[in-house]
C-alpha cells in the first residue's frame, strides 16, 4: 500500500488536534486513559491523550496520524479495560525509512552550487522519514538558494511516497533556481533632513555590481537601524524593476541587475534652548 504525502499532508497536524481532543472528551464516558507501549512512543502520544475516557476509535485515529508523522504508518491498537480505566496498548511497527530521493535543481545555477545543495541533502537514504524532518529539509535548500545570488528561488514540487507494506519512502524535489542577480543602484525613501550621502556611506556590503548575497542586504539595514540618524530601516531587492539579463557564454553566468530600496525613518530633530530672566515684585 502506497500514499503520496503532499505539502497539503500532515504540513502541520497540531492545529486539527484541539477540535479532535474537544471531541474526544465528549461525555462518552467518563474515566482515565491508561497508555501502554514503549517508552519512546508512550511519551510522544501522552501529551495529546485527553484526561478522560473517549471513544477508543476516534483516539486510535488520532494517535495513529501523529505516529504518521514519526514515520510509523501501520501501527496497532488494542484497547482494554477495568470499570472506568480504558488502558490503550499501542505497538507502533516498523518505522519508514527513506528508500530514494530524487533532488533535482533547475534553472541557471552554478553546477558546484547545484552539487553543494544535494550533497547537504539533510534527509539521506537510510534516515528515518518524519514530517518534520522533511519540512526542515524541503525548507534549507531554498533557504540557501535564497541567500546567494537567486533570490527568486522557488520549491515547484514537492512529493513523498511512502510504501507503508515495506516500510520505504521515496522523495521527489523539483526547484527552480529562477535568475541570478547582482546588486544595482541605491534608490533610497523617507530622507528629509539628510542626503543620500549619509545612506552610502554605511553601505560597506551590498555594493552595486556585487552578486546578491541575502546578508549583505541585512548588514546595511543593521548598520542603519543602528545609527542615530534613524529610527527604522527596511532594506530590499527589488526584483521588480531588475534589469534584463545579461547574458555571457554560458546560461550560468547569466545576471540580472535589481535595484536596491532602501526605506528609513528619520529620528525627529531634537531642540535645546536656554534663556534667562529677572522678576521683581515692585
Amino acid at each position: 500500500m502506497s500514499m503520496y504525502l503532499r505539502d497539503y499532508y500532515l504540513k502541520d497536524y497540531r492545529r486539527y488536534l484541539t477540535p479532535l481532543l474537544l471531541a474526544l472528551a465528549a461525555p462518552a464516558s467518563a474515566g482515565s486513559i491508561e497508555l501502554h507501549g514503549p517508552p519512546a512512543i508512550v511519551r510522544l502520544l501522552e501529551r495529546y491523550v485527553p484526561d478522560e475516557a473517549a471513544a477508543p476509535r476516534r483516539l486510535q485515529t488520532m494517535l495513529g496520524e501523529i505516529l504518521a508523522t514519526e514515520g510509523y504508518f501501520s501501527p496497532v491498537f488494542e484497547a482494554s479495560g477495568e470499570g472506568e480505566t480504558l488502558r490503550l496498548h499501542v505497538a507502533p511497527g516498523p518505522r519508514t525509512t527513506i528508500a530514494d530521493v530524487d533532488l533535482r535543481i533547475t534553472g541557471p545555477i552554478e553546477e558546484s552550487t547545484r552539487s553543494m545543495l544535494s550533497a547537504g541533502w539533510r534527509l539521506p537514504v537510510g534516515q528515518p522519514f518524519r514530517q518534520q524532518d522533511w519540512s526542515d529539509a524541503k525548507q534549507q535548500v531554498l533557504s540557501e538558494l535564497l541567500a546567494a545570488e537567486h533570490a527568486g528561488a522557488r520549491l515547484v514540487e514537492s512529493e513523498a511516497e511512502v510504501d507503508a507494506d515495506t516500510q520505504h519512502a521515496r522523495l521527489r524535489l523539483h526547484y527552480d533556481s529562477g535568475p541570478r542577480y547582482r546588486f544595482g543602484e541605491l534608490r533610497i525613501e523617507g530622507l528629509q533632513r539628510y542626503t543620500p550621502a549619509l545612506i552610502e556611506r554605511f553601505n560597506r556590503t551590498a555594493r552595486p555590481g556585487k552578486p546578491y548575497r541575502e546578508e549583505d542586504l541585512i548588514s546595511l539595514q543593521d548598520a542603519l537601524q543602528n545609527s542615530p540618524y534613524f529610527s527604522s530601516a527596511q532594506v530590499s531587492l527589488d526584483r521588480d524593476d531588475a534589469e534584463n539579463a545579461d547574458t555571457t557564454d554560458t546560461p550560468d553566468n547569466t545576471f540580472r541587475t535589481a535595484p536596491i530600496r532602501v526605506e528609513v525613518r528619520e529620528r525627529p530633530a531634537h531642540r535645546l534652548g536656554f534663556g534667562a530672566g529677572v522678576s521683581s515684585n515692585t
